[in-house]
């Protein structure tokens, strides 16, 4: 009934029988078998056309058989009338039965269409989530293969495409040693295995936050992975894992400790720093910048042996660590101090090489992004104390005045 061919085919098919059915009724057909036909007649009608159209045929064949066995001469065969009844109401059963059974289908198909685009939008809306999920969900089978229902933001994470199939544990060679794979393989068999609180197995979770280095190389990762179990088909068991990347908030996490302890450190410079004189202060940054600026120059002097060049610098860094400590910079001077500790490993040295000098001239510029705070400390207890001047002058004008 759901195309144009169908619908003619089946038209002409029930005109057809219902021709045959008339003729096979008035001819009484063997020993008035005929009417016999009619009865298949609602079944075929309603089927093939609908409940409507099937119908009406229906009841026009019904009333041609009321005449037939009600009005003399129609038919070339006469019944009696107690025949007549029950063939009459026999017909009316079988075309209200097949009337029923086609109203029951045809509410049953609704309900089954109905439920079928209610399924189809859930899974819609369901499929639109996981795409837009910013965290990657997926699925592991008892061997600890991913499935192939997945998110797309899983394969953005992990940095590879077609990950399903993919032993899970091979995804993460890269990112764990063989101790911790064999310690997550122990994790995984106590996820299948049941039997364990889940709060315990989340706790305890390896993964929950970790470094991931992709398979194909390329910028570590900081990710954090989440595991639940849940029985499908036939109790087969399943890991649900959700992945996050978190990597942003690390480096957002790193940041503010970065910053918290340079704050902390400037306080403590602050503190240490409070109780000396400016002049005096101010003297040991000249001077400070002095020998920095001399030992930038020895770097740069191909003249000189490296040995001489060293030994130099280690007497301006022990001339600067001095000052401090007189002044009672002490983490100054504890910085300065572990210049001194390398400079001596390097006069040990037979050959210095260039990552040698290297990481000591890293070391070196944390020094002086500390001696740039003091000059900057410097200048905010000046402008304090030139502050504090001018209010005190106020109040003695204004005192004078009165």
């Amino acid at each position: 009934r759901t195309t144009i061919n169908f619908s003619v085919s089946s038209f002409l098919t029930v005109v057809s029988f219902f021709f045959l059915c008339t003729f096979l009724i008035q001819s009484g057909g063997i020993q008035g078998s005929g009417v016999l036909w009619a009865y298949s007649f609602p079944l075929l009608a309603i089927f093939l056309l609908g409940i409507r159209i099937g119908t009406v045929l229906a009841i026009l064949l019904g009333l041609f058989l009321c005449g037939i066995f009600f009005i003399p001469g129609i038919s070339q065969f006469s019944y009696e009338k107690a025949f007549a009844f029950r063939g009459i109401g026999v017909y009316i059963l079988v075309t209200a039965c097949t009337i029923v059974y086609e109203v029951t289908k045809i509410n049953k198909d609704k309900r089954l269409i109905k439920l079928t685009k209610t399924i189809q939008a859930e899974r819609d809306q369901i499929s639109a989530m996981k795409d837009n999920l910013p965290t990657g969900i997926f699925l592991l089978d008892e061997q600890l293969c991913i499935q192939a229902q997945y998110s797309p933001k899983l394969e953005q994470i992990f940095v590879q495409t077609n990950l399903t199939g993919t032993s899970f544990i091979n995804l993460l060679q890269n990112s764990l040693q063989k101790k911790e794979q064999d310690l997550l393989h122990d994790y995984f068999e106590m996820l299948l295995n049941k039997s364990y609180d889940q709060s315990l197995l989340e706790e305890i979770n390896p993964l929950k936050e970790f470094s991931f280095t992709p398979l194909s190389g390329g910028e570590t990762k900081y990710l954090s992975i989440m595991f639940t179990t849940f029985s499908g088909e036939n109790n087969v068991i399943f890991i649900l894992g959700s992945v996050q990347d978190l990597t942003k908030e690390r480096a957002l996490q790193l940041q503010i400790e970065a910053e918290e302890r340079k704050r902390q450190q400037e306080m403590r410079s602050l503190f240490e720093i409070i109780h000396i004189e400016p002049r005096l202060f101010q003297d040991f940054i000249d001077e400070t910048e002095e020998n920095f600026h001399t030992i930038n120059e020895l770097l740069k002097d191909r003249t000189r042996s490296t040995h001489e060049v060293i030994t130099e610098i280690y007497q301006l860094i022990h001339a600067v660590k001095s000052n401090a400590v007189i002044l009672g910079l002490q983490e100054f001077g504890e910085k300065l101090h572990n210049l001194e500790r390398e400079l001596n490993q390097l006069k040990g040295k037979d050959e210095v090489t260039f990552n040698d000098f290297l990481h000591f001239t890293l070391e070196m510029e944390s020094v002086l992004q500390e001696k740039d705070s003091f000059k900057g400390l410097l200048e905010r207890l000046k402008s304090f104390t030139r502050g504090s001047n001018t209010v005190q002058e106020e109040v003695i004008l204004i005192k004078t005045l009165e």
